[in-house]
């Protein structure tokens, strides 16, 4: 995800950044931080907060997975 301006419906910054910078502070990330960061560290915060939101997403399916197991079990149980 590269930092280029002028992108339709993103303004200065682009629609890609900014869904980036929603990411980061969803995950705790200040948009400050980032845009106050240098390019190296620009580029780490992104592929950090690429890689928190892929295993959030994981960890909230596994979760789901979880919840709806649990109550066909007590479905089941509930049956009987």
């Amino acid at each position: 995800m590269a930092v280029r301006g002028g992108a339709p419906g993103g303004g200065i910054l682009g629609r890609d950044f900014l869904t980036f910078l929603g990411q980061a502070a969803a995950l705790g990330i200040s948009p400050t931080t980032v845009l106050r960061a240098d390019p190296l560290e620009r580029e780490l915060l992104m592929e950090a907060t690429r890689h928190a939101h892929e295993y959030s997403e994981q960890r909230d399916r596994a979760l789901a997975r979880l919840v709806v197991s649990e109550l066909a079990d007590a479905l089941k149980r509930g049956r009987h």
